[in-house]
């Protein structure tokens, strides 16, 4: 496994660009693996990361609801290397089936609020509208603070 950094994330690359997760899984078309240390409460492993070589220097991260067959969330998978919403979305579609239903809503986020979002949010739960509920252990002082919103960073591009 190669593990590499990034803006001081470590990420852990499982599969390179051009290899098969599973056989019968088409080639990726980038590099995929998990942050480590940034654990998902949706099925309690590491969350995934698509990492794309478009833009390394990009600050941004891109947090895709990702839905289960029923159109359910069933957990978050982040973009990482690109500039812009519909990068993010064309390199998370280009790695799966023609057809696949499983991208829900994408948010942007700075690396700043990608590393606030990871420590708390309740990762078990969607991002809403920009919208992410907070850890029940670091609950606001009331539940109308229960809801934190994210501000989309300037110059992203796209809508969400």
């Amino acid at each position: 496994m190669d593990v590499r950094a990034w803006k001081g994330l470590k990420l852990a690359i499982e599969t390179k660009k051009g290899d098969r997760r599973k056989p019968t899984h088409k080639p990726l078309k980038d590099d995929y693996g998990y942050i480590k240390g940034v654990e998902s409460d949706a099925d309690g492993d590491s969350i995934d990361v698509y990492v794309c070589d478009d833009d390394p220097d990009s600050e941004l991260l891109f947090v895709v609801n990702q839905k289960d067959e029923e159109g359910n969330f069933d957990e978050h998978k982040v973009i990482v290397g690109v500039s812009s919403l519909a990068r993010a979305k064309e390199v998370y579609l280009r790695n799966y089936p023609p057809g696949w239903n499983g991208m829900g809503e994408v948010t942007p986020l700075t690396l700043e609020h990608f590393k606030w979002w990871a420590n708390n949010a309740d990762t078990s739960k969607e991002i809403k509208n920009g919208y992410f509920a907070a850890k029940e252990n670091k609950k606001a002082a009331s539940d109308a603070q229960r809801f934190v919103r994210v501000e989309v960073p300037d110059g992203v591009g796209g809508v969400l």
